[in-house]
């Protein structure tokens, strides 16, 4: 920290007697903001980890109290500090700077840190909905990356899932996530694939349980990894590359 700003920083705290109570410290400091410097090429992401004895604030400082000079410093530790991380993006001279805000429909894009996600809708329900009653033995949603997508900038090493409401809130897939759990609900990346196991979440659309306002992918671990996926769409040119929804099912007897 430039010392000039720390020395009137330190010069304030005094005169206003802000040491006077801690919730009087809180009020009138409300913490440091701490940013990059801008950069049109060649930058980096760097991440540290706030809850090591490692990180933390140290002041140097000189006591001249009863007649002696002394060097001191006084250390603060961050692991019970409150912070948070804040990111913005401009995408106007990126590859989706030229899709939004029109929809891409060969191609999806998904990137941590308040980046991108991507919407998918069945138009295919009520086509099954006609079928019923029907059992969902399998849903599975198969995500593939685009080639030499990751060639600069790696992807991520899973991603997620959450169904949206009619105002595009999200919410977790409750039975296929949270009740049969990660290793059957899926999202990992394989061989260039994530894969979600959706049977019991659309087998409610079907049954009129729930509502079917579409699903988001999103990054996983969002605030603190940098990757992004581009994966293809449900009207991608290529079979193999193509977002599709493989179903298993049984015709019941009404």
């Amino acid at each position: 920290m430039d010392q000039t700003y720390a020395q009137s920083l330190f010069d304030t705290i005094k005169t206003n007697n802000w040491l006077s109570s801690k919730e009087t410290f809180l009020s009138n400091m409300k913490g440091l903001h701490v940013q990059c410097t801008p950069v049109n090429s060649g930058g980096g992401i760097i991440t540290y980890n706030p809850n090591t004895s490692l990180s933390g604030m140290t002041i140097y400082y000189t006591d001249s109290s009863g007649g002696t000079v002394s060097q001191k410093t006084l250390s603060f530790l961050m692991s019970d500090a409150a912070r948070c991380n804040h990111f913005s993006h401009d995408y106007s001279s990126s590859v989706v700077g030229n899709v939004f805000p029109k929809v891409s429909p060969d191609k999806g894009y998904v990137q941590a840190m308040a980046g991108l996600r991507t919407k998918v809708t069945f138009p295919f329900i009520d086509g099954l909905k006609a079928a019923m009653p029907i059992a969902i033995n399998k849903a599975e949603l198969v995500i593939t990356l685009e080639p030499n997508s990751t060639s600069a900038l790696a992807a991520g090493s899973s991603v997620g899932l959450a169904k949206a409401d009619s105002v595009n809130n999200l919410t977790f897939l409750s039975f296929d996530q949270l009740v049969e759990g990660g290793s059957y609900f899926g999202g990992s990346l394989s061989n260039n694939t994530y894969r979600f196991n959706i049977a019991r979440y659309l087998q409610q659309v079907l049954t009129g349980e729930i509502s079917d306002y579409g699903l988001f992918i999103l990054p996983s671990n969002s605030g603190t990894s940098p990757n992004r996926s581009v994966f293809g769409g449900g009207a991608n040119a290529s079979q193999s590359l193509k977002l599709k929804l493989q179903l298993t099912y049984t015709k019941l007897n009404p």
